[in-house]
């Protein structure tokens, strides 16, 4: 869970409708660091995406929802690029160490 759990969501969905950022059905709220999916009802805290790594188990863990076809997760992963970045996210050692043995 999210560390704004406890936030009014009316109030955030109302900053995410007045910042104007929007990504197919993702919404990013740069005040808080929050995508913000609307129908259903999704949201993700940005501040839990600091490796490459975290990233992609975002992406893994919202693949399998019902909700979620090809064109919510192209979304998805446009707005976590737009929002904080793809390249500049600190990679994990555990991937460098895959790549390392695929190579071999």
């Amino acid at each position: 869970m999210s560390a704004f759990g406890n936030l009014n969501m009316t109030r955030v969905l109302q900053r995410a409708l007045e910042t104007e950022i929007q990504f197919g059905d993702w919404w990013y709220v740069p005040t808080y660091k929050l995508l913000i999916h609307d129908q259903p009802f999704y949201q993700i805290d940005l501040d839990e995406c600091k490796t490459q790594g975290e990233i992609l188990s975002w992406v893994q863990h919202i693949i399998p929802k019902n909700w979620a076809t090809p064109q919510t997760i192209g979304n998805l992963i446009l707005a976590i690029d737009s929002s904080i970045g793809l390249r500049g996210i600190a990679k994990d050692k555990s991937i460098e160490k895959v790549h390392e043995r695929s190579a071999l």
